[in-house]
């Protein structure tokens, strides 16, 4: 049997050309008993791979393609069969200095090894001086390293020695690797750094580098496109492939043996709050609850507020949610006491708690709220508190969080941006070569939530597209091709609100990356964060609230008082 470990889901922005669901249901109908996810400096998709494997009954590898850039340590001869054929190359000459890219395969055999690839990929992003070559060298036994690279390969060796290194050996049997292994007595394992599941899926794939290199597919750079090969070839392709190195074959799966990585999905992961000495964190929770319960109610408070503040109590007790009550207390406290404006929102509105706390500035008893809408004995993941503070004021309160459970601890959370109906076919029109002019006619007349698949139907419906000549060239291709990509993950942005804090090292189950306008964030949107079970708050940036904080400073300065 054998493995695939080297494999790309469209978490390789704008390379993979399928979906995780898709490369799982291509290694299940294939029959391999595991499979690698291993995008391009990222685990973007690692927690859905790690849950859709386990529940299609594939065995779960997880890792990463770290790849970077460097000048070659060896001056490279230029290929005449290259260039004798292009008039005017007689005389030219060769950039020995032109960066070439080394990558190289890590995963992890542990949740300790799964810590260090995030490190690994956060110093990928974030580092300005990244050395792939001095990263590899400081990797321990609890990842395995694959690599192509001979350059690398010797260097990492000759650093830390072979343990858990292996020479790849991707699409065909390389022989000056396979001599280079066979010299340093390093084990080879074949892969086919697959990143489409079907030959005709290379289409999708050309499509994507097409956009990425702002190329039309007619004119992508021939190094920035995988081979042809790359796809999810079985087993019995890939043992007739290497028939003549039968242990690249066997030695896939002695590393998916090897690698059993258990993520702590459903557990929640609460970061520090210390309460008073002698206080417990549901015996403060329920003290600041009823001092604030005093300040709303006067003598005697009414017994129907007394029994929901104590059945609310009870429920967030019960759910060891006490510490997340007081975390977002905490925050909206320095706000006010700072002079900063904030208010909750949301279901958040249903609790008696949040309203004693002075988080949110509802009722819920005069309006007649139910708690249940908010959270319930059945509920296991965070209630959702949404605070809103002015937008000029939310980076004063965020950089209190940082400060108060440190900077290693807390991170912002990103947002994954996808291909909508109107982008994808945008995008696809310039990779196929249509001009603005016609892809403007197209789009132009479109509604901006369109689903591609109910195009015609829009038609029908909307006055504006009822004579889009949809079944005329070059349309008729740019809709069927945008129909490839729709849903696709293009780029990480950041999150209108969302702040994870965390009991750990956010870097030990989390890598975090640079967005294009500079902002830290996790490299998990907010749904796997949640799955982790780490703690995401939302804290808003209103600029309504912006507004009226400032109408009432300049009402106090002209009348003394607001």
């Amino acid at each position: 049997m054998f493995a695939h470990l080297n494999c790309h889901s469209n978490y390789s922005f704008l390379a993979g050309a399928n979906s995780i669901r898709d490369l799982v249901d291509a290694v299940n109908h294939i029959q391999c008993p595991a499979l690698a996810l291993t995008d391009t400096n990222g685990l973007y998709g690692a927690v859905e791979f790690n849950r859709i494997a386990k529940n299609t009954g594939i065995h779960p590898i997880l890792g990463v393609e770290l790849t970077s850039q460097t000048l070659p340590s060896t001056p490279v001869k230029p290929k005449v069969d290259n260039l004798k054929f292009i008039k005017g190359t007689e005389h030219c000459t060769v950039n020995h200095d032109q960066p070439i890219t080394q990558r190289a395969i890590i995963l992890a055999k542990n949740i300790t090894g799964f810590g260090e690839i995030c490190r690994a990929i956060t110093a990928r992003h974030l580092n300005s001086q990244f050395s792939l070559v001095k990263q590899l060298i400081t990797l321990s036994d609890n990842v395995i390293l694959i690599c192509p690279n001979l350059d690398l390969l010797n260097q990492v060796t000759q650093e830390r020695g072979g343990q858990n290194i292996y020479a790849e050996l991707a699409h065909f049997p390389d022989r000056k690797i396979l001599q280079f292994a066979r010299d340093k007595n390093l084990p080879v394992v074949a892969t086919n750094r697959v990143f489409f599941c079907q030959p005709e899926d290379r289409e999708v794939h050309l499509l994507l580098s097409a956009i990425r290199t702002k190329k039309t597919i007619y004119s992508i750079p021939p190094k920035e496109a995988i081979s042809k090969e790359g796809w999810m070839k079985s087993p019995k392709n890939m043992i007739q492939l290497f028939k003549n190195i039968p242990d690249a074959i066997s030695n896939t799966l002695k590393i998916a043996e090897q690698c059993d990585v258990a993520l702590p999905v459903g557990k929640i992961n609460f970061p520090p709050f210390t309460p008073p000495e002698g206080e417990t964190h549901s015996s403060y929770l329920g003290k600041l609850a009823r001092i604030g319960i005093a300040q709303i109610y006067p003598n005697p408070i009414p017994i129907k507020v007394v029994r929901r503040l104590r059945y609310e109590l009870k429920i967030i007790h019960d759910l060891k949610f006490s510490p997340y009550f007081l975390i977002v207390w905490d925050i909206v406290r320095e706000a006010r006491a700072r002079g900063i404006e904030t208010v909750g929102r949301g279901s958040a509105a249903n609790s008696l708690v949040c309203h004693a706390l002075k988080i949110t500035e509802v009722n819920p008893i005069h309006h007649n709220l139910y708690f249940e809408r908010f959270l319930n004995s059945e509920r296991t993941d965070y209630p959702d508190i949404d605070v809103d503070f002015p937008s000029d004021k939310r980076d004063e309160i965020l950089n209190y969080v940082f400060k108060k459970y440190g900077r290693e601890y807390v991170a912002l959370i990103s947002s994954h941006i996808h291909f909508r109906g109107r982008s994808a076919i945008r995008e696809v029109g310039k990779a196929i070569g249509v001009s603005t002019k016609e892809i403007d006619r197209l789009t132009g007349p479109l509604p901006h939530s369109i689903v591609i698949s109910q195009i015609n139907e829009i038609r029908q419906i909307v006055p504006e597209c009822r004579n889009l000549p949809l079944e005329d060239e070059p349309y008729r291709s740019m809709i069927a091709q945008a129909q490839r990509i729709e849903g696709f993950p293009r780029h990480i942005s950041v999150h209108c609100g969302g702040i994870v804090i965390s009991p750990f090292v956010i870097t030990d189950l989390i890598p975090l990356q640079r967005t294009s306008k500079g902002f830290i964030v996790t490299q998990y949107d907010m749904y796997p964060v949640e799955d982790m079970g780490l703690l995401k708050i939302d804290l808003l940036a209103q600029k309504g609230l912006a507004v009226l904080a400032d109408t009432l400073a300049a009402i106090k300065e002209k009348n003394g008082e607001r």
